[in-house]
């Protein structure tokens, strides 16, 4: 994903700004206010809510 469009895109449910994450092996957007984690799949971010996986509160 070209950073640049992280400056573009928001969260689908806020529009709040994304943070960029990656483990070993998957790539994510993260929305801290909603705590939401949306994918990324050959560099393509997956932005559907039915898509995005809820961050469990620690």
């Amino acid at each position: 994903m070209h950073p640049l469009l992280l400056d573009l895109i928001v969260c689908p449910i806020c529009h709040k700004s994304l943070l960029l994450s990656h483990t070993q092996t998957n790539w994510q957007l993260i929305c801290q206010f909603d705590m939401m984690s949306y994918p990324i799949r050959e560099g393509i971010p997956i932005l559907l809510t039915d898509k995005a996986s809820a961050i469990p509160k620690t």
